[in-house]
């Protein structure tokens, strides 16, 4: 499934986006075209349960882009450290 942690961000913010998305879609038909989706007793609820979805999935991937670039910026300070202490970064000095 996922190898780490960086992945599982990665995978909730690819779903969180697409569940934003389409619960918008849901809410801007619930304002603009109630009628066409059959069963609603509380047009007003509904409205209102889908913008709450629609602020719940983007918090999600919110959440998940900050934790993708909190990462990517700890890796890039790893490798920084790790090429000062002298770890080397691919030696050589190719003349290229």
């Amino acid at each position: 499934m996922c190898s780490d942690a960086r992945t599982a961000s990665r995978g909730c913010a690819l779903y969180s986006a697409i569940g934003a998305v389409f619960m918008a879609w849901v809410t801007a038909m619930l304002h603009r075209q109630p009628f066409y989706l059959k069963g609603l007793d509380d047009v007003d609820n509904c409205r209102s349960s889908a913008q709450g979805a629609t602020k719940a999935f983007l918090f999600s991937f919110a959440a998940s882009l900050l934790y993708v670039c909190y990462d990517s910026e700890c890796r890039r300070r790893r490798v920084r450290r790790h090429r000062r202490a002298g770890g080397g970064g691919g030696g050589g000095g190719g003349g290229r």
